[in-house]
């Protein structure tokens, strides 16, 4: 019920703005600035709680993101000998490769800058 009225409520506050825009516009067609002016006004004032609450709401699922990434437990984390940080970096292709897109290129190592 509660994920019900929780989707059902900002299709209530766009309709609502709707009317009110409405109103607004049929009020200014026949010269009544005061009704017009005040209709207008609350038309704005539902198209912002609806922007406060769409605001509330990604805070809240920020929050809720952080507070599981909180709650993980921390990632072992080993030291790499000297070898394997070799072995991984010749492993990589050349920048000049990947800076030209692709052209071929000599995988040997030789052309690269260390």
């Amino acid at each position: 019920m509660r994920r019900a009225a929780a989707a059902l409520l900002p299709l209530l506050y766009a309709a609502g703005s709707l009317f009110l825009a409405h109103g607004a516009t049929r009020s200014w067609q026949h010269d009544r600035t005061a009704e017009a002016t005040a209709l207008g006004a609350c038309a704005l004032l539902l198209v912002a709680a609806l922007v406060a609450r769409h605001r509330h709401q990604a805070e809240a699922y920020d929050l809720r993101a952080e507070l599981e990434r909180a709650a993980r437990p921390p990632l072992p984390r080993r030291r790499l000998s000297a070898d394997e940080i070799t072995t991984a970096l010749s492993a990589a292709c050349c920048e000049r490769w990947w800076t030209s897109a692709g052209a071929e290129h000599d995988h040997s190592g030789k052309d690269q800058n260390a």
